[in-house]
């Protein structure tokens, strides 16, 4: 299983590159950020949302998707996101392809039917399913759709894409215990150099990343220097 880049190197820096010179990535020092399972981040971030606002940008990941889907040795009959990221991603890569869209909410609407689905259920009963993100970091959100898809309508999940993933030890250790594939198009570690190149961050903080990639549990950076 594992984590594995989509395309050859230079279509990888491609989009590493344009998510950092269009500002969807960002690199803050001295300010935190708090991430999911208590990680906290040196002011990195991206926002894969805004791609979809980009018309070049947008195309080139559906694009890429969608050669990924006609070039992989497995049939998709429908294709489901990750709530919300995922949507646009999905809906428009779902149209290109002639596949059946759902939607999966991060946890049961709390009203109505109380579903953890946004779409027609029985459209994805017993069906093999592409689930799409739009980033990965402990990959909580993206196992937290793909367990009701499995449980509740019995889908075949195997095979997840993403924009870009942070490609942290710990995503990948429990994506591969559950059997899930995560493709993605870059990582932020191409983002990080695409940002060294463009003179966007120093030395000092280029170093500091790259030690909080590596472990992202580790603190030892925190200091009062950091806001949170």
């Amino acid at each position: 299983m594992s984590l594995t880049l989509l395309g050859n190197t230079s279509q990888q820096e491609q989009i590493a590159h344009q998510l950092v010179e269009s500002g969807y990535t960002g690199f803050t020092k001295g300010k935190g950020i708090k991430f999911s399972k208590g990680i906290k981040s040196p002011g990195v971030y991206g926002d894969c949302r805004k791609v979809l606002s980009n018309k070049i940008l947008r195309s080139l990941v559906i694009n890429r998707y969608q050669n990924f889907v006609l070039q992989r040795n497995e049939s998709f009959s429908g294709i489901a996101a990750v709530e919300t990221g995922g949507i646009g991603f999905a809906a428009i890569l779902a149209e290109r392809l002639g596949k059946s869209y759902l939607g999966v909410r991060k946890e049961p609407k709390g009203h109505g039917d109380q579903s953890w689905f946004a779409g027609d259920v029985d459209l994805f009963r017993d069906i093999n399913t592409l689930v799409i993100e739009d980033m990965t970091t402990t990959a909580g959100s993206l196992l937290g759709a793909i367990k009701p898809l499995r449980e509740l309508l019995n889908c075949k999940v195997t095979t997840a894409l993403t924009v870009f993933s942070y490609g942290f030890p710990q995503m990948i250790k429990e994506t591969d215990e559950a059997g899930v594939a995560v493709f993605t198009l870059c990582t932020f570690k191409q983002m990080l150099e695409a940002a060294v190149e463009e003179r966007m961050i120093d030395t000092e903080y280029e170093v500091l990343i790259r030690s909080w990639l590596e472990n992202p549990h580790d603190e030892s950076w925190v200091t009062d220097k950091w806001i949170f």
